[in-house]
């Protein structure tokens, strides 16, 4: 995804007020830069995104003449409207590993024998963080959840997880659950 920024030299309420969100870019052993991106171009991009996955999202931020790729790292949210406040970016390299919260979807659910049973699915981690290098980050995983009879469960072993991909998560933590209504 391509983001245009601009280096941010006004204060925070007038580049809010002219729906720009500030943000900083920091890491790779580079020295941070304060940055802003516009509002509705960043919010377009959300609506095209499923949800979990934006921190999961490598974008391309130009900045003037140069393009530094980046994922969002954090973002702070007002407490009682959710507008966003500041995106924090984190700078990759392909030679430093990131540690990055990965989306687990299931397969199968329509089809889970357990349901069938009267049971419900439940899923207790949404969320699994892994750590690789840039080109490995997966956009998300999948577990097959069609087997899982009523209480029953499975973990994290059961996710089909990239061979260049390091869970920081134990195996057993248990990721999908049919449970009684």
């Amino acid at each position: 995804m391509e983001l245009t920024v601009t280096k941010r030299e006004e204060k925070l309420g007038k580049l809010r007020r002219d729906s720009k969100i500030p943000c900083i870019i920091y890491g790779a052993k580079e020295p941070a830069e304060q940055i802003a991106i516009d509002r509705t171009e960043y919010e377009a991009i959300l609506r095209g995104l499923e949800e979990g996955q934006i921190l999961t999202t490598k974008f391309s931020l130009k900045i003037g003449k140069k393009t530094v790729k980046a994922i969002i790292k954090d973002i702070q949210y007002h407490r009682t409207t959710y507008n966003i406040l500041h995106i924090d970016f984190l700078r990759l390299s392909d030679d430093i590993q990131v540690k990055i919260k990965v989306p687990i979807r299931f397969k199968g659910a329509a089809d889970c024998e357990g349901v069938k049973q009267g049971g419900v699915l439940k899923q207790p981690i949404r969320a699994v963080r892994v750590q690789c290098f840039p080109k490995d980050i997966p956009n998300e995983m999948y577990l097959d959840v069609s087997d899982i009879k009523l209480l029953h469960n499975k973990s994290l072993s059961s996710v089909k997880i990239p061979e260049k991909v390091k869970p920081l998560l134990s195996l057993n933590e248990v990721i999908a659950v049919v449970a009684k209504r």
